[in-house]
């Protein structure tokens, strides 16, 4: 069993994913983020292909096609991340003078974890406004057609402030069980703005 799980540890830490860290972790001037961790290798940014209004990608460093095959802390990270992501959507976006569809909130935050299209593990946050049309449009490829200025309104939204982002960092240095939750974290911040 060690031999096993040394060897796929061995894999995992080895295993290259070309020019994904460069896009993803590199060039921020060209992402929509809305928070970044280059310790501990999180990003989430708005999806380039909106499914829905706020759609999100949250994505790990650590290059794994499958989630499956993360080590267990690093994937509690990713969760905890995914977590924030969906708390912090549901609370400030607000896309109605945005969508052209008669969408105003969130009803809800969809999560779907992927790893199919692309050979890397991430997780896909999605606002339903109405019941169903996340996945009317996820499995589909069905996309809204945004331009850059409504991208922009929305990231401008759902931005994490820097101390957020700050206090989620220190979060993710403590054991699962230590942290505090990101639904309490996402109340303080919408008191102070």
């Amino acid at each position: 069993m060690c031999i096993i799980m040394s060897s796929l540890r061995e894999q995992i830490d080895n295993r290259a994913c070309p020019g994904f860290y460069e896009n993803i972790f590199t060039r921020k001037d060209q992402r929509r983020e809305l928070f970044r961790s280059n310790a501990h290798g999180l990003i989430a940014s708005l999806a380039p292909k909106q499914v829905t209004p706020g759609h999100t990608l949250i994505t790990p460093k650590l290059c794994v096609p499958r989630v499956d095959l993360m080590p267990a802390r690093e994937l509690g990270k990713l969760q905890y991340v995914s977590q924030a992501v969906g708390v912090w959507l549901m609370a400030n976006l607000d896309v109605t003078d945005i969508d052209t569809e008669g969408r105003t909130k969130p009803i809800s935050v969809a999560e779907a974890v992927a790893g199919d299209a692309v050979a890397h593990a991430h997780v896909h946050r999605g606002p339903v406004y109405e019941r169903g049309d996340w996945f009317k449009g996820f499995p589909l490829g069905n996309h809204v057609t945004l331009d850059n200025g409504q991208l922009d309104q929305i990231h401008e939204q759902v931005r994490f402030p820097d101390d957020m982002t700050a206090m989620i960092e220190a979060q993710l240095e403590l054991p699962a069980d230590d942290r505090i939750a990101p639904v309490e974290i996402a109340d303080a911040f919408r008191q102070i703005t």
